[in-house]
């Protein structure tokens, strides 16, 4: 089994599910790939809000300004192209 990081990323931070635990098995092999915490009806609910306060928030951006967040994203992204590889 993979180790993975488990947690919701809701506001800029890391929370702790408060869901049931679930497990992601191979459907070819029944090897167990992951299991931990789930995220719970009120951990979705805390998730959606976020998620349009973050829109509300993006639609307001000017497009040369979510052209350069974009970019800044991409090349972090091309910087941690070989650890997130391995994940």
């Amino acid at each position: 089994m993979t180790e993975a990081t488990t947690g919701l990323w809701i506001r800029n931070a890391w929370q702790t599910p408060t869901g049931a635990p679930l497990s992601v098995t191979a459907p070819a092999t029944g090897e167990t790939l992951w299991s931990g915490p789930g995220a719970s009806p009120s951990d979705v609910d805390q998730a959606i809000q976020a998620a349009r306060e973050a829109f509300t928030r993006w639609r307001q951006t000017s497009l040369s300004e979510r052209i350069a967040i974009c970019e800044r994203f991409a090349e972090r992204l091309r910087e941690q192209a070989e650890g997130l590889a391995q994940t």
